[in-house]
């Protein structure tokens, strides 16, 4: 239902050979944006999918598989299709070129974090970029003991609280030339069109036991999300 996803897909070319899960999901697309359509049978997207990996289909074929994973897998295969490199990059020192040239999916989809370390002696900033697909938040952090928890909290708790880097974690400042207390952020530095949000809810607990973090997640009453207030760089164009 995302306005730039459907726009995408009815201008897209039809495109050459080579493209099979490409065109096979502008198709069930098109027949999912039908009007008066009830139900939907994607078998040539299925076709597609177990043509090109045999493995996403024949691995488990009537049990439950992780949904974000399959996405992130149909995400990929639609940009090589489509030749782009998209993808989680190492981080660096610098931003990418925003000018450069992307593929369909980095440009719907494709954002980037900034993660800040500051130096508590002499205040230097040292910064690194990373590009995204999707945004990970753990909802444990968020909620503590409650039952529910508001999508601003949980968003919060990863991107505006701030963690002391202080003991034998101190960070090794440039100018200082020696390890000192510091505080670390992660902030969004450009945001896509189009968020995807991830919420994870796996956490460990104290005997090193993985148990399913079962708080409700309220999400707002609106269509679009201003995630402004988490973004380092307010002329970045919001989701």
């Amino acid at each position: 239902n995302a306005p730039p996803v459907r726009a995408s897909s009815s201008t897209a070319s039809a495109g050459e050979g080579g493209r099979e899960i490409t065109q096979g999901l502008r198709e069930l697309l098109r027949q999912l944006w039908q009007e008066r359509r009830k139900a939907v049978i994607p078998l040539r997207f299925h076709r597609c999918l177990a043509a090109k990996a045999p493995w996403a289909i024949k691995r488990a074929p009537r049990s439950q598989q992780d949904a974000q994973e399959f996405l992130l897998f149909i995400l990929n295969a639609l940009d090589e299709e489509g030749g782009g490199a998209t993808g989680s990059q190492a981080p660096g020192p610098r931003p990418p070129d925003c000018g450069a040239p992307r593929s369909l999916v980095a440009r719907l989809f494709q954002g980037q974090l900034q993660s800040s370390l500051a130096c508590a002696a002499c205040g230097h900033c040292s910064r690194t970029y990373e590009d995204f697909l999707h945004l990970s938040v753990p909802v444990g952090e968020a909620a503590g003991a409650s039952r529910s928890v508001a999508l601003d909290e949980v968003l919060a708790a990863e991107y505006l609280a701030e963690e002391r880097l202080e003991g034998a974690n101190r960070w090794h400042c440039e100018r200082c030339d020696a390890r000192v207390d510091a505080t670390k952020q992660v902030g969004l530095h450009r945001l896509p069109p189009v968020i995807l949000l991830h919420l994870k809810r796996f956490a460990y607990t104290l005997a090193d036991k993985m148990v399913k973090v079962r708080t409700r997640v309220t999400l707002p009453s609106v269509d679009c999300v201003d995630l402004g207030r988490y973004a380092v760089s307010p002329h970045r164009a919001p989701a």
